[in-house]
């Protein structure tokens, strides 16, 4: 086993941490659906609020 400092044991504990809220994430989605309240009250965009993008113009330059 590795010795390890306390600066690494917490960056470990920050990743494992992070690593566990992505798969919370990903088990309310899955789940609930990525539409649904459920999904917007842990803090991810419901997908029906996305804005739908949008095709520019294209502005002729009068020379």
């Amino acid at each position: 086993m590795r010795c390890c400092t306390a600066a690494d044991a917490a960056r470990l504990a920050e990743w494992e941490f992070h690593n566990a809220v992505l798969a919370m994430k990903e088990v309310v989605k899955g789940q609930f659906g990525s539409d649904s309240d459920e999904a917007q009250s842990i803090g991810l965009k419901k997908k029906s609020d996305r804005k739908r993008p949008t095709r520019q113009r294209m502005v002729a330059v009068a020379g």
